[in-house]
């Protein structure tokens, strides 16, 4: 049995993000932000962990004060910041965030419903291969999928890569 390999980053980042998490240590890292395209230096209270593949964690950002989620492998440097408070979330706060997620990604502003349908014979694989959140009924000569999200984006992704097969 092979697993997934956890990648370089990941190997020699995780350990100190969870310890932030585990000890309610502010995290000092630095951080590739695709978005931006651009690296910089963070500052984040870590509430949550996902050891993947990939590895991320969910945190409290101390510059956007705000929840965000992170990717290991996009952190190059990290260390614990006993100088820099903590910043808790209450548990309900980031179970809400977690469900709005999909795959890693929210963004801005409001949880909206999201549907698509696939056609056979690709639903078949369609069906099995949904991203967490994904809910599939079966709708006339295919399946209709839906989910409620923050990550349109994420979904549009999903979408596009099944081609012709996806209507939305």
């Amino acid at each position: 049995i092979e697993s997934p390999a956890a990648s370089p980053r990941e190997e020699q980042h995780l350990s100190v993000v969870e310890d932030s998490a585990k000890k309610h240590v502010a995290l000092r890292f630095r951080y590739f932000t695709a978005s931006r395209g651009a690296e910089g230096l963070r500052c984040a209270s870590v509430l949550r962990v996902f050891p993947g593949p990939p590895a991320r964690f969910v945190a409290m950002c101390h510059r956007a004060s705000s929840i965000k989620w992170f990717r290991v492998d996009n952190v190059t440097e990290a260390a614990l910041d006993a100088h820099e408070p903590f910043r808790p979330a209450k548990a309900d706060v980031v179970d809400a965030f977690l469900a709005e997620s999909l795959d890693g990604f929210h963004e801005d502003g409001p949880a909206q419903t999201f549907a698509f349908f696939v056609r056979e014979p690709e639903a078949r694989w369609v069906a099995r291969n949904l991203m967490h959140g994904m809910n599939a009924e079966e709708n006339g000569d295919g399946i209709r999928v839906t989910v409620k999200t923050t990550a349109v984006g994420r979904v549009a992704r999903f979408v596009v890569s099944l081609g012709d097969a996806a209507t939305c």
